[in-house]
C-alpha cells in the first residue's frame, strides 16, 4: 500500500452563503502527480489554499506525513511548495536576488542559498536572465522564476496552481517537462488545472471537482474506460452529405445516431469495433456516390468524462 503524503478529511470551506469547498476528503500518495480538475470556481484554487495553510477550513482537518496541518506546524510547512498563479516574487529585484531572497526567508545559509539558486536558476533554463530584474521577463519565464522561488526550500510536497495558464506551446511543454522532472525525482505534486490534455499528459491520478464536491478520483484511463463513452467516427466527404445516405446508414446500422455538417459525417462507435465500422460506412458512401477525403476517430477523452459527469465542458 502506497505511502500518503497528505490526508484531508471532511474539509468545507464557504465565503458567505457560497460554499467553495463542500466535504472533500482526500489522500495524495508519495512519489504521484495527482490532478485537481474543474472548471473555473469549482473550488479547486480555495482548497489547494487549505492545504498550504493560506485560508483556514471552516471544518475538517489536513495532515501531512502524519501530522495535523496548524498554526504551530513549522516543521510540516517547511516540507510544502506552492507555486500560485500570479507572480510571488519582486518586480524590482533580479532573478538572483530574488531566488536568494525567498531562500533567506526558509532560514537556509549563505553558502546553501547560494548554491540552491544557481542550481535552480541552471535547472530552469534562467542563466541569461540571472541578473535581469523580474519585471522584464516575459510571461513564461516569470512562472519559471515562481517555481524557482516555491522550490529553493527542496519541498516534498509541491502545489502547483494553474502553471501553463496563458503559455506559448513551447514554454507549456517545457513546464511540463520540469514538472516530470519534479516527480522523477521524487516529489509528490498537486496540479490543479482546467486543461484536460495537461492532466492526461502529466498525472497519475485526477481527482474531477465540481461545485465544491470531488465527483470521481482514479487514473486518467480508468476514468476514460469507465465515463469516456464511445468513440466517434468523422468522415469528411467531396459534397454536402444529402438525406438518403443517412437514411442508408441507418438503414444498415440500426440504432446509430447520424449527424452530419455539410460534408461531414458523424457518428458513434463501440471502442473494440471500430475498424469493422469504418469499413461498413466507407462501403455504404462510396455506393451512395460519395467520395472520402478523409477520415479520424476521435477517441473518448477526459474533456468527454467531465461532460458525462457534470453535464457541462470543463471550460464553462
Amino acid at each position: 500500500m502506497a505511502e500518503s503524503i497528505l490526508t484531508a478529511s471532511n474539509i468545507r470551506k464557504s465565503f458567505g452563503k457560497t460554499v467553495a469547498v463542500n466535504d472533500v476528503s482526500i489522500a495524495i500518495e508519495k512519489g504521484e502527480i495527482l490532478g485537481l480538475l474543474g472548471p473555473n470556481g469549482a473550488g479547486k484554487t480555495t482548497l489547494a489554499k487549505i492545504f498550504v495553510g493560506l485560508l483556514k477550513a471552516d471544518k475538517g482537518n489536513v495532515s501531512y506525513f502524519g501530522e495535523k496541518l496548524d498554526a504551530r506546524s513549522s516543521r510540516v510547512r517547511e516540507r510544502i511548495g506552492m507555486v500560485p498563479q500570479e507572480p510571488s516574487f519582486y518586480h524590482s529585484f533580479t532573478v538572483k536576488q530574488n531566488i536568494e531572497f525567498f531562500a533567506s526567508l526558509y532560514g537556509l545559509g549563505n553558502k546553501v542559498a547560494k548554491t540552491e539558486t544557481l542550481w535552480l536558476i541552471k535547472w530552469l533554463k534562467l542563466t541569461r536572465f540571472a541578473n535581469r530584474k523580474a519585471k522584464f521577463l516575459s510571461g513564461g519565464y516569470k512562472r519559471l522564476l515562481n517555481i524557482a522561488c516555491s522550490l529553493v526550500n527542496n519541498p516534498d510536497i509541491i502545489f502547483l496552481d494553474e502553471p501553463t495558464v496563458g503559455l506559448d506551446p513551447k514554454m507549456r511543454q517545457i513546464l511540463w517537462d520540469k514538472i516530470n522532472e519534479l516527480r522523477d525525482s521524487g516529489k509528490t505534486i498537486l496540479l490543479t488545472t482546467h486543461y484536460m490534455d495537461e492532466a492526461e499528459e502529466l498525472c497519475d491520478r485526477v481527482a474531477l471537482m465540481s461545485f465544491g464536491k470531488i465527483t470521481v478520483i482514479d487514473k486518467p484511463e480508468h476514468l476514460i474506460a469507465k465515463y469516456g463513452g464511445k468513440a466517434v467516427l468523422i468522415f469528411k466527404l467531396n459534397k454536402n452529405v444529402e438525406l438518403d445516405l443517412i437514411v442508408k446508414i441507418r438503414e444498415a446500422m440500426p440504432g446509430k445516431v447520424v449527424r452530419n455538417v455539410q460534408s461531414t459525417l458523424i457518428l458513434p462507435a463501440e471502442q473494440s469495433n471500430v475498424t469493422r465500422a469504418i469499413v461498413r460506412l466507407s462501403k455504404i458512401i462510396n455506393e451512395a456516390g460519395y467520395e472520402i477525403k478523409g477520415s479520424i476517430v476521435k477517441e473518448p477523452e477526459l474533456e468527454d468524462v467531465f461532460l458525462n459527469l457534470t453535464g457541462k465542458t470543463i471550460k464553462e
